[in-house]
Parts: structure tokens; sequence; C-alpha cells
């Protein structure tokens, strides 16, 4: 029966790919927190370029609707290629959203409603604790990339870590501008 099986020496050798990991549903839900800190971010600036801002917090403004809006055309075409929809959804019942949902109003109203200066005060304050979250967001993230082995959401993380790290120094030495912290 020589001739029938193959040794080893003969056999095709088995092709090694690294295939991207499937996506968790845990990290869908972190990419849709990130997208959503992108929009709102730019949606921010939009309005706060009618605030009268001085001209160094109207730098950051123009800086961050730019940087937030190139970092959320870079995560929207990385998740159309992997037909993941970025959109939080309603979860009826769910407190936490609801809570989340409720913040973000208030938030609005005090913005809205701000004198030019305060508005300035609160949107450096408000900014700076959001980019705080974006941060630890990016690298929990990253975290999880690093196991899945996709190296384009990787490098959309890492970029997105730099800006979002970059725009909360920035915002530091701006609230000097008004005595805080």
């Amino acid at each position: 029966m020589a001739g029938c099986s193959q040794s080893d020496s003969t056999r095709p050798a088995a092709v090694a790919t690294t295939q991207p990991q499937p996506i968790s549903p845990q990290m869908v839900d972190i990419l849709k927190l990130l997208a959503k800190g992108h929009q709102d971010k730019t949606q921010l600036a939009f309005v706060a370029q009618f605030r009268g801002l001085l001209p160094e917090v109207s730098s950051f403004n123009n800086y961050m609707s730019q940087s937030q809006g190139d970092l959320l055309n870079q995560l929207r075409l990385w998740a159309r290629s992997h037909h993941i929809g970025l959109t939080i959804e309603d979860q009826p019942g769910s407190l936490v959203i609801a809570a989340d949902s409720m913040q973000e109003d208030e938030d609005g109203d005090k913005l809205l409603n701000a004198s030019n200066a305060d508005f300035q005060r609160l949107y450096l304050v408000m900014m700076y604790m959001d980019y705080d979250l974006q941060i630890q967001l990016d690298k929990v993230a990253l975290q999880q990339v690093h196991a899945m082995g996709d190296p384009r959401l990787q490098a959309y993380l890492n970029s997105a870590l730099a800006i979002n790290q970059k725009s909360q120094d920035r915002i530091w030495s701006l609230m000097h501008l008004y005595n805080l912290p």
C-alpha cells in the first residue's frame, strides 16, 4: 500500500492565516459609546462656535470639531466594513440609559441657558470629564482589540486615545483661564 498515503514531507503544508476574532457584543457596546462621544462633541462644537468664545477656547473648539469628526468617520468606515451598527438603541426599562439621557438633557439645558462666560466654564469642565470617559473607553477597547487581531480597529483606537489625551491636556490648560482646578 505504499503510495496510498503521503509522508509528512509530501503533504501540503497548512497555510497559517490569522483571521481577526469576531467582535464581542461588549466591544460593540464600547464602539457605540465612542461613536456617540465623537458625534456629541462635534455637535457641541457647532453650538459653541456661536457663543462668543475666547480665542483660546475657540481654537480648541475648532480642533475638537475637526478631530472628533475625523475619528467618527474613521470608526464609521471600519464599522461599515464589518457590518456593525453604531447607533445606541433605546432599551425599554434601562435605568442606566434613562439616567444618562436625563444627565445629557440637564447638561444641555445648563449650557444653552448659561451666559457666555458661564458657558465657557461649563463647556471646559464638562468636556474635561467627557474626555476622561472617552480615554478610559479607548484604553479598555485597546486591551480587547489586541487579542482580536484587527489592525484597522487598533489604529483607530490608538489615534483616538492620542487625540483624546491631547484634547484633555489642552482643556486642562484652558481651565486655568477661569482659575479652575
